[in-house]
């Protein structure tokens, strides 16, 4: 039998034991069954396993650049291309999901982060808007790493929260550096969401930074300590 054949054979026992149970394949498998339909003919084995070990896991090779991917040996355009495409697929799905998400309690709303953030490189914050049963009615977006570009947002979440009466709100963002300990310009974006969700009669639950651990400004008494400068009624008593 030639290498073909041989090669061809092992394709199809793969195939068949993802076919028969998925849940039994490692990473790489995945990686390298995906790997079939973009490099036809050719052993995709040592190429998944090429880019497990230079990302560390396989959602952070979907989420990687293309320049990134096409770093790693045997990575063509092709290939990135189609890790790119499965990548965002998965970021699609993920924000579909806001539709009909409930955040419970704060163990599905720690899972929740780590799904929202785990390929995010950059800073940034997510606004959750919430009915009073802990539906999402919708997310609102924004990045920050000074106060001030939280300030340019403070119109436009305004008018978000006119527009969707939500009853509370969850903050969180992300520190890619996976230091989750919050900054000055952390707690100064809190204070000016917080007083503007007292300003419209709304609850800001919390304040949630992820790293590679998690830190929540509610349990640590923090937004506590925020909300006795910001909340607008006190604010009001002290003039």
């Amino acid at each position: 039998m030639n290498n073909q054949n041989l090669h061809v054979g092992h394709r199809k026992r793969l195939t068949d034991k993802f076919l028969k149970n998925a849940d039994a394949l490692s990473e790489h498998e995945l990686l390298e069954i995906l790997l079939f339909y973009a490099i036809p003919r050719v052993n995709t084995n040592e190429t998944a396993h090429r880019l497990i070990s230079s990302f560390g896991s396989l959602d952070k090779v979907f989420g990687a650049s293309k320049q990134e991917l096409m770093a790693v040996a045997g990575v063509g355009e092709k290939v990135a291309v189609e890790i790119m495409l499965v990548g965002t697929i998965f970021k699609v799905i993920a924000q579909k999901k806001k539709e009909s998400l409930y955040i419970g309690n704060y163990y599905e709303f720690t899972n929740y982060l780590c799904d929202v953030f785990r390929n995010e490189k950059t800073e940034k914050f997510v606004l959750l808007l919430l009915k009073k049963n802990y539906e999402v009615i919708t997310q609102y977006w924004f990045s920050d790493d000074k106060s001030a570009s939280v300030s340019a947002n403070m119109s436009d979440l305004a008018q978000l929260l006119t527009i969707n009466k939500p009853y509370r709100l969850l903050l969180a963002h992300n520190h890619p550096s996976g230091d989750c300990l919050p900054s000055d310009e952390d707690d100064k974006a809190t204070a000016k969401i917080y007083m503007l969700c007292s300003m419209c009669g709304m609850r800001l639950e919390d304040h949630v930074i992820v790293g590679d651990k998690f830190y929540s400004y509610r349990s640590t008494d923090r937004l506590k300590r925020i909300a006795e400068k910001a909340d607008i009624n006190r604010v009001l008593e002290r003039i």
